[in-house]
């Protein structure tokens, strides 16, 4: 009933802009209908092994996900998850009778389509739940573009646990390649609601402890990679700022939801040209997808034109 003081559809807007209170009744509602089964116990359990990099296809087998991505990497458009929020700020009925599952959607909490696979990011600090493919084809074009550019330092920033840079600097030894990944984070603690998987402080995987301006200062690195950057901070005027920084890489929601500044992380600059990396992004998985909003965790490149490296 708090939700809903007047009992109208109309009171659910009051609650939207409490983000906190939002991702905590979403927690609460995934972890109280499918946290509490030996089916989904077993089935995160399958995911804490440090060097655990399933293929893509394995992890919708396991989570039984019902929309996998066709060839085009995005499988659903940005405003998809709203379509059950605008039915129930249509209906005339009082929400006071509406199932649980519509109060929450309501509100906000984008309960709608999510199950066990969103509770287990959640439970283990995934954002970007990597897959093998999504890893190989980014060592790849990590490789090529460092080559090109005559190599240099490759860092991550924002790493948290530093599984990214950990599996890929794994493939890039595979394939034969001399670049590596230096995963960076001043932060050593677990992601929020993150109660079982492996975080900065286990060190299971390397990352040096340093924020991103101590990062790129001590490094000067020719390409930079940042995973969910958080919302709305901007860490790419820094990057731009590095003299050494040939290309940056971004990995997330781009143009919308959680990662970065809206106005300026996703935006093209003068002297950079923007390219979106179709071939990495259809390969993605990330803790929002679900049911009716998916595949839009895409992987985005910012390069530093040629003409202006010549003049600087």
């Amino acid at each position: 009933e708090m939700l809903f003081p007047n009992g109208q559809a109309e009171d659910a807007k009051l609650w939207r802009a409490n983000l906190g209170l939002i991702e905590g009744l979403r927690s609460l509602y995934l972890r109280k209908r499918f946290g509490e089964t030996p089916e989904y116990q077993a089935k995160v359990a399958a995911t804490l092994a440090p060097d655990y990099l399933p293929t893509r296809e394995e992890v919708i087998a396991l989570f039984g996900l019902k929309h996998p991505a066709p060839a085009d990497w995005r499988r659903a458009g940005q405003t998809d998850h709203l379509k059950r929020q605008e039915e129930l700020d249509a209906l005339t009925t009082s929400p006071r009778t509406w199932p649980i599952e519509d109060k929450l959607e309501a509100v906000g909490c984008g309960v709608w389509g999510r199950g066990e696979f969103n509770l287990c990011c959640e439970d283990t600090g995934r954002y970007e739940f990597l897959t093998k493919e999504f890893i190989d084809r980014l060592a790849a074009y990590v490789h090529e573009r460092m080559q090109a550019e005559g190599g240099g330092k490759i860092v991550e920033v924002g790493a948290g646990s530093g599984a990214l840079s950990y599996f890929l600097n794994q493939s890039l030894e595979a394939m034969g390649s001399p670049h590596r990944c230096i995963a960076s984070d001043a932060d050593f603690r677990p992601a929020p609601r993150q109660r079982l998987g492996v975080s900065a402080k286990d060190g299971a995987y390397p990352v040096e402890p340093l924020d991103v301006q101590a990062a790129l200062a001590k490094h000067e690195p020719a390409m930079v990679l940042c995973a969910w950057m958080p919302m709305d901070m901007d860490w790419s005027a820094d990057f731009r700022a590095t003299p050494t920084l040939k290309e940056y890489i971004l990995v997330g929601e781009a143009d919308f939801g959680a990662c970065g500044n809206l106005d300026t992380t996703w935006a093209t600059f003068p002297g950079w040209t923007r390219t979106d990396l179709h071939d990495l992004s259809r390969y993605q998985l990330q803790r929002y997808d679900s049911e009716f909003y998916a595949g839009n965790s895409v992987t985005v490149s910012f390069r530093r034109d040629a003409a202006l490296d010549l003049f600087d």
